[in-house]
């Protein structure tokens, strides 16, 4: 017990050692003191002994500090703006992002359009089939996405069609788009229906005009031919609020190792018009590239629906060359390669339209 100091000594030995901390902290501030007022700087000490000048923060006084903490406090120095009022009129369920920030930067958009009337569909589950879509000035457009087909679906689908399937077949995904009487299906069974299985086609590479696919619904409607541009391509690159997009992949193929080839539809709905572009993307390594693209598009308030459909390809060797030493799964990327082949090459360009109004 003799070796024990007792607790007065201990208790002093922690009171001068506070005090020289302390001693050391306004030494420290004096020291910093001075610079301020030696390069005529503001000084500001905040609590927990931090000390901030008017050259990192350029704070001018107390006051300043204050009315900066008052600010964060009240929330008005958010880089983003205020929070706009806003009332959706398919309600607050159907905002698109649950993440605070997110959903600023898309009312910040979404202002100038409250007057339009939208509403999400949202059914089913990944497992069975997951039904996606927008219901939106009369118009209603589902994308439906479910795994891959199994072996039996697989057999019957070769059954019926009589050629050999594709690696990766989604014969249960789908696209619909309809407005009234009008109706338009994407799906995988009819497109591979219509793949020509004839004795000849072995000798060339052909691929059915998606122009053509569509459900029996409106073989009573009639399409008219169109000279000039039918897309508005300077609204599509507006900044406008993306109601609802998706992409849904029909199938793909790696063609033995020696390309491949991939059938998607994609959709993008806006404010104030929808787009939906079914592509068709073939690579043949050492052989070419070809593109097909069917393009459906409106604007709300147009009595047409208008439709483009483009065919181009280039030699596999002219797309190697301009890739240069960038990377090669740019070879694999539908929209660089459609980008990069030249309108000088586009095989096929038709436009029509049809009134729905």
């Amino acid at each position: 017990m003799g070796d024990i100091k007792p607790w007065s000594s201990c208790r002093h030995r922690h009171r001068r050692r506070r005090y020289r901390r302390h001693r050391r902290s306004q030494s420290k501030v004096k020291k910093k003191l001075d610079q301020c007022k030696k390069l005529k700087l503001p000084f500001v000490r905040r609590r927990r002994r931090r000390i901030h000048f008017g050259v990192d923060e350029k704070l001018k006084s107390e006051e300043e500090v204050k009315k900066r903490q008052r600010q964060r406090i009240d929330g008005k120095n958010n880089s983003y703006g205020p929070k706009p009022e806003f009332e959706n009129s398919a309600g607050a369920a159907n905002l698109p992002s649950p993440n605070p920030l997110g959903t600023l930067f898309f009312l910040s958009f979404f202002a100038p359009f409250t007057q339009m009337s939208f509403k999400l569909l949202k059914e089913g589950n990944p497992r069975s089939g997951l039904i996606q879509g927008i219901t939106c000035e009369g118009w209603t457009i589902k994308s439906k996405k479910a795994p891959i087909c199994n072996s039996s679906e697989i057999d019957k689908f070769q059954k019926d069609v009589g050629i050999p399937p594709p690696e990766m077949i989604f014969g249960n995904n789908y696209v619909e788009l309809t407005n009234g009487s009008l109706k338009y299906t994407w799906n995988t069974m009819e497109a591979l229906a219509m793949v020509d299985s004839s004795a000849g086609s072995s000798e060339y590479i052909k691929v059915s005009y998606a122009k053509e696919w569509s459900s029996k619904s409106d073989t009573d409607q009639d399409w008219e031919k169109v000279d000039e541009p039918v897309i508005n391509v300077e609204r599509l690159q507006q900044k406008e609020p993306i109601l609802f997009y998706d992409e849904n992949i029909l199938y793909e193929d790696e063609l033995a190792d020696n390309g491949t080839a991939v059938l998607s539809v994609r959709m993008r709905v806006m404010p104030s018009c929808f787009l939906i572009l079914q592509r068709f993307f073939l690579r043949v390594d050492d052989v070419l590239f070809r593109i097909n693209d069917t393009r459906l598009y409106h604007e709300f308030g147009s009595p047409y629906l208008v439709r483009e459909y483009i065919s181009k390809e280039d030699h596999y060797k002219n797309i190697r060359k301009k890739l240069g030493d960038s990377d090669v799964g740019l070879l694999n990327d539908a929209n660089w390669i459609a980008s990069i082949i030249p309108n000088d090459h586009i095989t096929v360009l038709e436009r029509d339209r049809i009134r729905i109004a």
